[in-house]
């Protein structure tokens, strides 16, 4: 997959993902949702490595994109769980820019 078609298929799942997958009694629905997000992680991955994206400002796109649809945070806690592996905490600002995604220049 290319660059462009990664990042589409990437955002598209952001937004399309069952989020409450875990709390369903529905053994199909919690397989799909755990297939939906091991294929997030494999997306990132290949976005920040191969295509190298900026995962800070990855995630501001995606928590701009995808609104929030639990009062307990739960959609934009799962989105920030898939970038861990890739951001502390502590490095990332307050006031993320929402704007473009940006590619690393090296």
């Amino acid at each position: 997959m290319n660059k462009d078609d990664t990042l589409k298929a990437f955002l598209n799942l952001i937004l399309s993902h069952d989020y409450s997958y875990n709390y369903s009694d529905d053994h199909r629905a919690y397989s799909r949702g755990q297939d939906e997000y091991k294929k997030l992680q494999e997306l990132l991955e290949a976005l920040i490595t191969e295509f190298k994206y900026v995962p800070e400002t990855l995630l501001a796109d995606c928590l701009a994109t995808r609104t929030e649809q639990f009062t307990d945070g739960l959609t934009h806690r799962i989105i920030r769980n898939l970038f861990d592996k890739y951001i502390k905490e502590d490095e990332l600002p307050n006031d993320v820019d929402t704007g473009d995604l940006l590619l690393s220049t090296d």
